[in-house]
């Protein structure tokens, strides 16, 4: 009996090893599902920032790039810091990818830099804003918002001013550029979101709806061409929205504290060419959310943080690759995981879909 008892035992621990190559989270509504299931895999963790992390961006092929508190950037291949970039005099709170081969940084010390990714080198130096830079995006131009309230389109290859564009009556937080590059959308603390013309700079609609500070805009794409864009509040919630009308088309709830973050990362599949959206949330709350934006379902909680998650990035670092999400956080760290395949199939699963 000892002896088949002793079997057993050294079975069960082999099991629980195995299984802890990936850790595990309860899926939501899985009552009817297995009861557990092994969701991502913990691909890096990122330290080396001294102080919180306020942004973070993905590269292909497993590059990274993150913004923080202590003034600096820093870029990230695979396992390695491959390299730190000084020059800010403040926080950074804003890193994008550029073309693959720069990054593009703002900081509260009012100025923009853009790098070489390959040596490090500082290669423009833009400034403008009246105050700090809270955010950036990426298109056919460099966009960039202000504690001033306003935005402005920079060329990232001459570093030329192209347009300042104002309206908002509040910090300027986030910016998204749509797909096709003709409009850019803008969130702000005075609890809206914008959507610009760029060719003029024209006002296109305010969208209005949310009850405190927008932190967060992101467009989602579509096959079918129509805009949507999802927008992040510390109200707590996620809107959607049809940019073509103007519309509310659902709001998701389900993050405790402000969202912080948002980012996006979709597939095409079959012959109808339907789009499977995914939509990350970061939150103060310390969690990572994954939402299905076709069946408005939640896929998975992450908890990876011990204070609140600054910024999250989605995306593949290849063409035929897993799904990796990126999160940074005010605890000084950077993880990325490798999201499973049970959770992009989840995305088609419509049972529970509204």
């Amino acid at each position: 009996m000892r002896s088949k008892f002793m079997i057993r035992l050294a079975l069960a621990l082999i099991s629980a090893g195995a299984c802890a190559l990936f850790a595990e989270a309860q899926p939501p509504n899985a009552a009817d599902e297995a009861p557990r299931q092994k969701l991502f895999k913990d691909k890096y963790t990122y330290k080396g920032h001294t102080g919180g992390v306020t942004s973070v961006a993905m590269f292909l092929k497993f590059r990274f790039a993150s913004g923080g508190a202590d003034h600096t950037v820093k870029l990230w291949n695979g396992r390695k810091e491959h390299l730190t970039l000084k020059g800010h005099t403040d926080s950074v709170t804003s890193v994008v990818a550029v073309k693959n081969s720069m990054v593009a940084s703002a900081s509260r010390d009012g100025a923009v830099k853009l790098w070489d990714w390959r040596t490090g080198k500082e290669i423009l130096n833009l400034t403008g804003h009246k105050g700090s830079v809270e955010c950036l995006a990426i298109g056919a131009r460099l966009a960039s918002g202000g504690a001033d309230g306003v935005v402005k389109l920079w060329n990232y290859e001459s570093g030329k001013l192209e347009r300042t564009i104002e309206g908002h009556r509040d910090v300027v937080t986030s910016l998204a550029f749509a797909p096709g590059g003709k409009y850019l959308a803008s969130g702000s603390k005075d609890s809206t979101v914008k959507l610009w013309e760029l060719a003029t700079g024209r006002l296109v609609r305010t969208l209005k709806g949310h009850t405190d500070h927008v932190n967060c805009v992101v467009y989602i794409p579509r096959p079918d061409a129509k805009g949507l864009l999802a927008s992040g509040s510390s109200d707590r919630t996620i809107k959607i929205w049809d940019t073509s009308t103007g519309k509310e088309v659902f709001t998701i709830k389900g993050h405790t504290k402000a969202i912080t973050s948002l980012a996006v990362a979709g597939y095409y599949t079959g012959d109808d060419l339907s789009n499977i959206t995914f939509l990350a949330s970061g939150s103060a709350d310390k969690t990572v959310k994954l939402w299905s934006t076709r069946t408005r379902k939640e896929l998975l909680t992450l908890k990876l943080h011990t204070d609140e998650v600054r910024s999250v990035a989605l995306g593949r670092p290849g063409a035929f690759s897993k799904l990796l999400l990126a999160s940074a956080s005010s605890d000084g760290t950077i993880r990325v995981v490798q999201l499973a395949s049970s959770v992009e199939r989840a995305a088609f699963d419509t049972r529970r879909s509204k």
